[in-house]
């Protein structure tokens, strides 16, 4: 079995790779971070395969992913976890900026598919964009972010339904989780997740051992945090009481980027 995970050195992609070397199977960890790759390769020994490719430059990443396949196969399964999050206002976040978090985690996976669809056609596996509840529940701050994460669910529902029209070997598992405690929330931090909240926080482990499960059940849809279904189904019953909610969840540190 082999399995490709992009974003590997942080959060649920570091913990998937973890998983998935326990069970003896074959990793390609896809990052940016080289240093951070050559942890990963000490730390994971000779079944994690450290692969650098700059996912948000489109001819770089296409190429790069096709000399991975060469060099290390056909994946079974391929995870695409890596993501970036600006936490800033949209009158305060410039056009760079909006277009490298909208790179990262929505127009990668495009390109992704169009170097890995052709390949697994033929051999048949699972392929997971990880989106987020901020997909389907937006907050302030996220606007980047949950443009992104709305397009990737949108998107990935299309490719369902494509997929299942021509009865492909290729399955799609769209993962929409909550919070959860990895670098992304920024626990503590002035203008991060507040720590009074932290007890919300799902633990990446766990997070990742739901999705090695529906990945291996095939399921096409999960979300694997308590957070992201409370915040869901409140959105669908009164979304004033999330709104409401998400002013009180803002820290102070939150607030004052509000200020002029």
């Amino acid at each position: 079995m082999i399995v490709y995970i992009t974003g590997c050195c942080g959060g649920i992609g570091q913990e998937l790779v973890k998983k998935y070397i326990q069970k003896r199977y074959t990793v390609v960890g896809i990052d940016i971070n080289e240093e951070a790759l050559n942890r990963m390769s000490l730390d994971c020994g000779h079944l994690f395969y450290p692969s650098l490719v700059d996912l948000a430059k489109k001819k770089e990443s296409k190429n790069g992913l096709k000399k991975v396949i060469e060099q290390y196969g056909i994946p079974d399964v391929f995870v695409h976890c890596a993501g970036i999050v600006t936490l800033k206002p949209t009158s305060k976040e410039s056009e760079k900026e909006f277009y490298q978090v909208m790179e990262i985690n929505f127009l990668s996976f495009k390109r992704i598919l169009d170097v890995i669809m052709p390949f697994m056609e033929k051999k048949g596996g699972v392929i997971v964009p990880v989106s987020s509840v901020a997909g389907f529940v937006s907050a302030p701050l996220l606007g980047s972010y949950s443009a992104s994460k709305a397009a990737l669910i949108s998107y990935s529902e299309v490719v369902q339904k494509e997929l299942s029209l021509r009865n492909s070997n290729v399955s799609l598992c769209l993962v929409c989780p909550g919070f959860i405690d990895t670098p992304l929330i920024r626990v503590g931090d002035e203008g991060g997740f507040p720590e009074y909240l932290k007890p919300l926080l799902s633990k990446p482990s766990k997070v990742a051992e739901i999705i090695s499960q529906a990945i291996e059940k095939k399921k096409s849809y999960i979300d694997p945090t308590v957070s992201g279904k409370v915040i869901s189904f409140l959105d669908r019953i009164s979304p004033k009481v999330v709104s409401t909610l998400s002013k009180k969840a803002l820290s102070k540190g939150m607030l004052k980027l509000f200020k002029n």
